[in-house]
């Protein structure tokens, strides 16, 4: 469900054994919602209200959010400078078309692999009052007093769909169920080769990454990319600098040299893979920077969900019934 109504919430609250209900919101963007310190600026993918599922266990440095305060990445607080912690920084948001910006305090670190900054719910929507927007929440979180009455709530939340990154093993083995009633529609399990058993036409529909479609549909003019209505996984590729790295000097010339927007012209020009840099985009065709495909609209996006590092339980969880999928 892309967004909660009041009487979506009212519905939720009435759940039997749901004893607290919190709204939440999350949005992915391409260069859009950035953080700055002083000189230095860092581009946030991920934004996201605070909730109780980010535990003590996850902020690794600091505290949770108070009013008007945030959590950032390990690696977005790097790029803004040391010690950041307890500084002061300036937020860049797109709301809708408008951009604004908002000072506010870094609290402490979240633990993640993606460029996110974790801020209340309260202080987000107030920020889209002060612009003249209204902040509709896309996630809900409930919670229960007893863990014995979870089966239940989920079973009535069912509808709501689930996520990629469910921990619960009765969503992943609805998955895996439904996974192998559609084996016998199955042609094969490929990764990177799905784009050529659609390009000769050996399959019919395939899972294929958005950058190998002008490649194949150059090869097969019949080929569409479609995104599912219930929305897909969002990737993102990116060159990372170890912590000690023997030649980093060596390593972040080779960023520097990667982010001229001319090179990251010609790198798209071979991979057709969406690119985040600005500058590029004024020598890239118009026909690509208008194929959805290939530079997905915000609404695109929206539906999308990344994958996140699980714990080491659940990873094997999910690598259990995939190889149940494939016994099968």
């Amino acid at each position: 469900k892309n967004t909660f109504s009041q009487k979506d919430i009212d519905k939720l609250k009435k759940i039997k054994n749901v004893d607290t209900i919190q709204r939440g919101y999350s949005t992915f963007s391409l260069g859009t919602n950035k953080v700055a310190f002083n000189s230095n600026t860092a581009n946030i993918m991920m934004l996201m209200t605070m909730s109780k599922s980010v535990t003590k266990s996850s902020i690794t440095k600091g505290h949770a959010p108070k009013k008007n305060e945030v959590l950032l990445d390990q690696a977005t607080a790097d790029l803004l400078g040391k010690n950041i912690i307890g500084k002061k920084v300036r937020l860049s948001l797109t709301i809708g078309d408008k951009p604004i910006e908002k000072e506010v305090k870094v609290s402490g670190i979240y633990d993640t692999q993606t460029s996110t900054i974790v801020v209340r719910y309260g202080d987000l929507n107030q920020v889209f009052k002060d612009n003249g927007q209204r902040l509709k929440a896309n996630t809900v979180f409930l919670y229960t007093k007893n863990s014995d009455n979870t089966k239940a709530i989920k079973d009535k939340v069912k509808k709501l769909g689930y996520s990629e990154n469910s921990t619960s093993e009765e969503e992943i083995k609805a998955a895996a169920d439904e996974l192998i009633k559609q084996k016998p529609l199955v042609y094969k399990y490929a990764n990177d080769s799905a784009r050529d058993l659609l390009a000769n036409g050996s399959a019919a529909v395939g899972v294929v990454w958005n950058g190998e479609y002008i490649y194949t549909k150059d090869l097969n003019e019949d080929v569409e990319f479609v995104i599912p209505k219930e929305g897909s996984e969002f990737f993102v590729d990116s060159w990372v600098i170890p912590k000690d790295a023997a030649n980093k000097a060596n390593a972040e010339a080779w960023i520097n040299y990667l982010c001229k927007a001319e090179v990251a012209a010609k790198n798209f020009d071979y991979l057709y893979y969406t690119t985040p840099n600005e500058a590029a985009l004024d020598l890239i065709d118009e026909e690509y920077l208008n194929e959805k495909a290939v530079f997905p609209d915000e609404e695109t996006i929206k539906r999308c969900e990344s994958l996140v590092s699980l714990d080491p339980a659940t990873t094997d969880l999910y690598s259990d019934y995939w190889k149940k999928i494939k016994a099968e």
